[in-house]
């Protein structure tokens, strides 16, 4: 029998603060007992909670003053119960609310169901920054979230090369797409070495045997020994340049790679080792005008999710990749992420892409077959 994860919000009370001891006894009196093992050690993808605290709360910005919100993930089969989510947990929350002497009505509300546990409560961004050859703190940061910021990873003299480099290259790949008739940035193409997404946001393959500067970094960046130590010595990189031009949408929510072995259960656990890890590598210093990427943490530890991103932001589950010029952006190709619009009047985002594969995969969904530059 199929179960699903359901997303839920949980509305308790008309307070402007709630303490936390009525959010423990939720818990532990409505949901644990809802789900009885094996389904409770797997209820929840994040609870924000410290349990050791029993201080007030304050209801987050943006919340109706007469209701609190809780967002959770559990696994629940409706079959099974017999009955609906909202009318499970509803009329737990009344018995509770009547016997604590409350006696107004107690809603619940369902957003979305998913095949998967949905991951909840990204991580700050200061909380997944590292030094990106300490792989006793990044590998299992990798596996739990599939993302990290690699601080400081690029020194300022080989971002200026490789922005050098990158700016011939994509105006030469500029010239090649008017020879062959191509209007830049008001229709979808695929070349071999190129391919646009969606209109103003290019993908351009960097050749191996060009651009010294980003080559090297390919080969000698800080992250290398991290590749060497998740995918294989015998690890391969493809580069390209990805850059979004003034103009450039909102990118619907995708992963570059499929699953190609086993995903995670509802312990969150289980899922196979990453085939392949991105380096983003930003030539200019990112903001909200020239854009930057949206990830959702959690993620790339599930196949069942890919179609579900528009519920990340509703329920505050992504993470906005602002990073500086100088850090990276690593993370599992699995990952679910978008590009965020170029809002600017004239600023190019460019960044670099590194691709460490292992050598069994090759990466042909992103490009065509015809040469761009034959």
């Amino acid at each position: 029998m199929q179960s699903f994860s359901h997303i839920v919000v949980y509305v308790f009370f008309p307070l402007v603060k709630v303490s936390m001891r009525f959010i423990f006894l939720f818990l532990n009196e409505v949901l644990f007992p809802l789900f009885p093992p094996p389904l409770s050690p797997s209820l929840f993808s994040c609870i924000s909670i410290d349990r050791e605290k029993e201080e007030e709360i304050e209801i987050e910005e943006g919340i109706d003053s007469d209701s609190v919100v809780y967002f959770a993930s559990c696994r629940f089969d409706e079959n099974a119960f017999g009955n609906t989510l909202e009318d499970v947990i509803g009329l737990e929350c009344k018995r509770i609310a009547l016997s604590m002497g409350y006696k107004k009505d107690v809603d619940v509300e369902l957003y979305v169901t998913t095949p998967s546990r949905f991951p909840m409560k990204p991580p700050a961004q200061d909380a997944i920054s590292v030094d990106i050859t300490d792989m006793e703190t990044t590998i299992p940061m990798l596996h739990k979230h599939g993302i990290v910021i690699a601080k400081n990873a690029i020194p300022l003299v080989q971002i200026t090369r490789c922005l050098e480099e990158a700016n011939e290259h994509i105006s030469v790949a500029d010239e090649n797409l008017l020879a062959k008739g191509v209007k830049i940035g008001k229709e979808d193409f695929r070349f071999k070495e190129m391919s646009s997404r969606e209109n103003h946001r290019f993908d351009l393959l960097v050749p191996k045997e060009r651009f010294v500067g980003i080559n090297t970094l390919a080969k000698e960046g800080a992250w290398v020994p991290l590749m060497k130590s998740m995918l294989g010595d015998d690890v391969t990189c493809d580069v390209s340049l990805v850059y979004s031009r003034p103009g450039a949408r909102e990118q619907t929510w995708h992963a570059d790679g499929p699953h190609l072995g086993k995903t995670a259960d509802w312990t969150g656990e289980g899922e196979d080792k990453p085939f392949a890890v991105c380096v983003f590598m930003p030539l200019i210093t990112l903001n909200k005008t020239v854009g930057f990427t949206q990830f959702w943490p959690g993620s790339h530890k599930y196949d069942e999710l890919i179609g579900f991103g528009a519920v990340c932001p509703l329920l505050e589950c992504e993470l906005d990749a602002i990073v500086d010029v100088g850090n990276a952006v690593v993370y599992d190709y699995r990952l679910i992420h978008r590009g965020m619009p170029n809002m600017s009047s004239g600023t190019e985002r460019p960044l670099i892409q590194f691709l460490y594969h292992v050598p069994q995969y090759v990466e042909n969904r992103n490009y065509g077959k015809e040469s761009l530059f034959g």
